[in-house]
């Protein structure tokens, strides 16, 4: 069923593909708003089905959620969980959707929380210990002898009421070839994992309100935003992803750069099956199946011009290095990302600041659920120099920029 909707709604991508989907299946709508007070408010909604009912950890049944985090004075990432009876949606006939989850709704023009403390969900313990294991491990790869050490945040009890509204939107070209930032891999009906942009740009107005106790916060949510989504069986096994639309000069355009090492073949899907299923050579085909796939799109809001240098347009990544460093006692990771195509030439440089993201929960496939996957940095710098016919035609800072960098990075570089 869920080839059958991901062909279907090949032209929406913005929309809900879960309808009539049985697990493994998640799907999430990831909000990005920079206000203009400095910081940024990060809300993702979505759902996530597990391919059985085993265990009675609430994160592994199937169920709705709403997550909130936010810099400056981030917590632990807020886990708003529903039963998944508390999930409505409504695809609208030409674009767009409604979701709502509880008493929250979400439209791709704006937002409406009402999130009660009671219905907080947080992870063991125990399994943030992992976590923060693996991404040392990780780190540990690329850092060496360089100390870091990772922020602890605490676990706030917060009720949330918020308003958003977004006008001035910038949706992503498409056609017939690309109808999706996927390009014609769009099409495949049997990937692991679907990337989407909604918005890739937008004014925000409205506010949020943070409430503890008798305490509360107040927040304007006039700013600037953004708006992607992720929807299939499982996240890439290794992926790098860099996200900014709030330029020093050039307000209004925005970088979006995802690298990722994906199966053309899911593993539990029928044909693969099959597949492995040959005598001696199966799994081997299944494990080759496989690229590194990159997303790369560049929107110039003061010339409305629009830079795919995805791997499907023939574009090339010509560098992509990490240095690690200790600038003053403070641990920092700098990645520089060239990428060519034809006469157009990107130069990507980030600097975050290693140890301060935030752990996120992502979708497991074997059944274990929603857990600990993802470590999220939102304060992130982005220098991005775009050449065209050797001629500087965009050259600016991003700042309060996204960034994950998940898995093995050494065999994501040599798979490029």
């Amino acid at each position: 069923m869920l080839a059958y909707n991901n062909l279907k709604l090949v032209n929406n991508p913005e929309q809900y593909h879960g309808q009539n989907v049985q697990g493994p299946f998640f799907e999430g709508w990831y909000y990005k708003t920079v206000v203009e007070s400095g910081g940024s408010i990060i809300v993702i909604v979505g759902t996530f089905m597990p391919p059985n009912q085993s265990s009675d950890n609430p994160r592994s049944q199937p169920h709705t959620f709403i997550m909130v985090f936010r810099t400056p004075n981030t917590t632990e990432c807020l886990y708003y969980l529903y039963p998944i009876a508390d999930f409505e949606f409504e695809n609208h006939k030409s674009f767009g959707y409604t979701l709502k989850v509880g008493k929250s709704l979400f439209t791709n023009d704006g937002f409406k929380l009402n999130l009660d403390a009671k219905d907080l969900n947080w992870q063991p313990e125990q399994d943030d210990i992992q976590f923060l294991n693996k991404v040392k491990s990780e780190r540990e790869m690329m850092t060496k002898d360089l100390a870091v050490e990772q922020a602890k945040y605490e676990r706030v009890e917060y009720s949330i009421i918020a308003e958003a509204n977004f006008t001035d939107i910038i949706r992503l070209d498409s056609s017939l070839y690309k109808p999706t930032i996927m390009g014609p891999f769009a099409y495949l009906p049997i990937l692991e994992c679907y990337h989407g942009v909604v918005n890739v740009f937008h004014k925000s107005s409205g506010f949020i309100k943070f409430n503890k106790g008798a305490e509360s916060e107040i927040i304007s949510l006039n700013g600037d935003g953004y708006i992607e989504k992720d929807h299939g069986y499982n996240f890439p096994k290794s992926w790098i992803w860099i996200q900014t639309h709030s330029f020093s000069n050039e307000s209004g355009s925005c970088l979006l750069i995802s690298i990722a090492d994906v199966p053309l073949l899911s593993d539990i899907g029928l044909l693969s099956k099959a597949v492995e299923s040959l005598p001696v050579i199966g799994k081997k085909i299944v494990s080759k199946c496989a690229i590194t796939g990159f997303l790369v799109n560049l929107y110039h809001s003061r010339t409305k011009q629009t830079y795919n240098l995805s791997f499907y347009t023939g574009a090339k990544i010509q560098q992509i290095d990490f240095v690690c460093s200790d600038d003053n006692g403070t641990p920092i990771q700098k990645l520089t990302t060239m990428i060519s195509k034809g006469n157009i030439e990107l130069k990507i440089e980030t600097r975050r600041v290693l140890g301060t993201g935030v752990p996120l929960p992502g979708p497991c496939k074997t059944g274990k659920g929603m857990i600990m996957l993802v470590e999220e940095s939102i304060t992130v710098t982005v220098h991005v120099i775009l050449k065209v016919d050797g001629k500087i035609v965009f050259d600016d800072t991003g700042h309060e920029a996204g960034m994950e960098v998940v898995g093995d990075m050494d065999r994501l570089r040599n798979r490029i």
